[in-house]
């Protein structure tokens, strides 16, 4: 159970979870007034889901979903889009690359930190406490209408730069983008160096990082 998001009238919480007799991620959603649990990946036969977030309006989910089913196994995250009962389920990326935490900002545009990298993402480096890659990802932004897509930071290996040295907060790999209350920024995080940890912000249009 994790990535707990609620939205701004307080009344559920969405939430990832392995339900019982399963081996696979649904998002969940829990009416704090009655207490009932709704599977809402279920609703329309979804599963592998994560990384859920409401819309700024709270009558939708972006999430990422993982299921491939071109061959009915784990694939590489897309983005999709439910609205909070679970139902009209629809995948917004369709490139077959690791997409992960997408937030949609008041202006339509969904933020996604993608990772462009050779392999999977995950990381088994003992020294590494992410256990996710520290490069390749980068933060992209996508209309929802067009479908046009840019990139907003560059994903360079930043973390092996000693502390002497530092990336520009555009530069470095980044992670867990959050839009600005006035859609017109995003916050996110980012390693400067192999000590430097920064909460940055870089405005939509790229600019101002």
């Amino acid at each position: 159970m994790g990535q707990p998001k609620m939205p701004k009238d307080g009344r559920t919480i969405q939430f990832s979870a392995v339900v019982a007799g399963s081996v696979v991620t649904n998002l969940i959603k829990w009416d704090l007034a009655t207490g009932a649990l709704t599977n809402l990946s279920a609703a329309t036969g979804g599963q592998l889901d994560s990384d859920p977030r409401f819309t700024p309006d709270g009558q939708s989910v972006v999430f990422i979903d993982s299921y491939s089913r071109e061959n009915n196994d784990v694939g590489p995250g897309e983005v999709a889009l439910m609205d909070t009962t679970g139902q009209q389920r629809s995948i917004v990326t369709d490139d077959n690359l690791y997409d992960t935490d997408p937030d949609v900002g008041p202006e339509g545009g969904v933020v996604i930190a993608r990772y462009l990298g050779e392999g999977p993402p995950s990381a088994s480096d003992p020294d590494n406490p992410f256990q996710v890659t520290l490069e390749d990802f980068v933060l992209v932004r996508r209309d929802l209408d067009t479908g046009a897509e840019s990139m907003l930071t560059n994903g360079e290996a930043c973390y092996r730069l000693v502390p002497t040295l530092a990336c520009l907060p555009v530069e470095g790999s980044s992670y867990l983008p959050n839009h600005t209350p006035d859609g017109q920024r995003v916050g996110y995080i980012t390693q400067l160096n192999s000590e430097r940890t920064c909460v940055c912000t870089i405005g939509v249009d790229r600019s101002d990082s």
